[in-house]
């Protein structure tokens, strides 16, 4: 790859030098990610810094941003690895650009890209802990424990496909390593994404949608489940383990805490619920702002991307927020990112479990 190619406009191709062998059995040969709101460009900056320092000297960073700010254009300036692409995904809208993205890495030249949210940020561990798994023909990531989703089967069940065989989780659609053999699955998750009956559906509110319909990812898992492409194999990164699904403080559970709490976390945080960048969410009542003031705080993808800016932080003010019950939990945890949460993460399971039981929290 040409890392000259700092920023791509209409019309231009950068051809990739990768070998003759099959794709599935190279490293990436490109990281990428897209994103059309301004607003997510303090996390995309975070995003890169991690893949700088903790995936070094190795493939390229594909972002693809068509509202990128000039001041964000000029950060990325900063870095050789790193191609803005500015020309809008064919009918993109919310996380249902993916197989488009794919395809267009394809057209650029290269022949597995690796997709990750740009709300996650990469750990000091990374390629110790995940390098061989990069070499997988598919590699996803869990769908976390606590999301109401049902199991594979019955979402496969609903579209009125057969089950030609059965995976363990519904993908969640924040990491995604796919290669060029896998074109026709890119197509046929794309051609989905574009129908009339997928569109209408995402019009509506996501606790109002099909089960089967909720988003793209309910998509991709299950055409993988189809006889037509169950042939692939799909290698999952583990959550609690792999990847730290932050979806609220339950998102990074008890159990995992306490095994990650001598070890260190996961290789990856993925900041799913509450966005610390964004405006302090204003929910319900002045109790409840504070919990999720808190939550967000202990995350650990604020320690996580604390560690990745450095001397940088004053770039980032909202990484510097302290609040005085936040530091006492800190400080009883030793400053670890595993514990620091773990009392609202128990009794956040607590109530999501009531929850369940009283049918109050589920999709559909």
């Amino acid at each position: 790859m040409n890392s000259s190619h700092k920023s791509l406009g209409l019309g231009e191709r950068v051809v990739s030098q990768t070998s003759n062998g099959s794709a599935s059995q190279m490293m990436p040969d490109v990281i990428c990610s897209a994103e059309d709101r301004a607003s997510e460009e303090d996390a995309i900056k975070i995003f890169v810094l991690s893949v700088v320092k903790h995936y070094r000297d190795r493939p390229p960073i594909h972002l693809i941003c068509p509202k990128a700010t000039p001041a964000f254009e000029t950060w990325t300036q900063r870095f050789d690895r790193v191609t803005l692409d500015r020309e809008p995904l064919e009918l993109a809208y919310g996380c249902n650009q993916k197989p488009q993205t794919f395809e267009r890495l394809f057209a650029l030249g290269y022949r597995k890209p690796f997709w990750l949210d740009d709300d996650m940020v990469l750990g000091p561990t990374f390629m110790e802990r995940l390098g061989r798994r990069l070499l997988s023909s598919c590699l996803v990531s869990e769908e976390p424990r606590i999301s109401p989703r049902p199991t594979p089967e019955v979402l496969v069940r609903a579209h009125g496909w057969e089950v030609a065989r059965a995976l363990p989780r519904v993908i969640n659609g924040g990491l995604i390593l796919l290669s060029i053999e896998h074109g026709d699955l890119i197509a046929a998750w794309k051609a989905f994404l574009f129908s009339e009956e997928y569109r209408a559906a995402q019009k509506t509110f996501w606790r109002e949608r099909p089960v089967h319909l909720y988003s793209d990812q309910e998509i991709l898992t299950c055409l993988l489940c189809t006889k037509r492409f169950a042939h692939i194999p799909v290698d999952y990164l583990k959550e609690g383990e792999d990847i730290i699904q932050m979806l609220g403080p339950s998102g990074y559970l008890p159990g995992d805490r306490l095994r990650n709490a001598g070890a260190g976390p996961a290789p990856i945080v993925h900041s799913m619920g509450e966005k610390p960048w964004r405006e302090a969410p204003q929910k319900g009542s002045s109790l409840r702002q504070r919990y999720l003031h808190l939550h967000t705080e202990l995350s650990p993808y604020l320690f996580a991307a604390r560690e990745v800016v450095g001397d940088e932080i004053d770039d980032f003010p909202w990484l510097k927020r302290r609040s005085f019950l936040g530091g006492v939990l800190r400080g009883a945890a030793g400053d670890n990112p595993a514990l620091a949460g773990l009392p609202i993460a128990v009794v956040d399971v607590a109530v999501r479990r009531a929850k369940r039981l009283l049918n109050i929290d589920r999709i559909g």
